[in-house]
């Protein structure tokens, strides 16, 4: 007899937890539905599945798209160094300048401009990686010195 009561007690104690455990998820399921039936509730996971799918997407088009701009970005003008400077003793100020413009890389042109009283003479560099294949004056080296800063 002891064993009976004990097994139904046991039982009893099982069944009477399920009960509680089914309450529960019947109210996160009425939480999480809201009144709304079951089939409105597949249509908002259907609809958000795809949603997640177009952003995926998105997301691969965007970093493709940063990829190429930060690799366009490199030949990009980054870098200018301007150096003001007197050749000649007899003129009065500093007209005559030197320009170095480049990219990343080093890459541009260095424009120098030399000023006398009669006339202004405008020369212009390749720079390949910081050097030109072209002798430079000790001002347009201090221009790419100073781009590189």
């Amino acid at each position: 007899m002891n064993a009976l009561v004990l097994t139904i007690g046991i039982f009893g104690s099982l069944l009477l937890g399920l009960v509680v455990f089914v309450i529960i998820l019947f109210q996160k399921i009425s939480r999480l539905t809201k009144g709304n039936s079951v089939e409105s509730l597949e249509k908002v996971i259907i609809e958000n599945n795809k949603l997640a799918h177009e952003i995926e997407k998105n997301l691969e088009e965007h970093r493709v798209e940063i990829l190429a701009l930060q690799k366009d970005t490199l030949k990009n003008i980054q870098n200018i160094g301007v150096v003001r400077f007197n050749p000649f003793k007899e003129t009065g100020g500093s007209q005559s300048f030197a320009i170095a413009i480049t990219d990343k890389e080093e890459n541009g042109v260095i424009i120098s401009s030399f000023y006398t009283r009669d006339r202004v003479n405008v020369f212009a560099k390749p720079i390949n990686k910081g050097v030109s294949e072209y002798t430079l004056t000790p001002e347009e080296q201090a221009a790419i010195k100073k781009s590189r800063n």
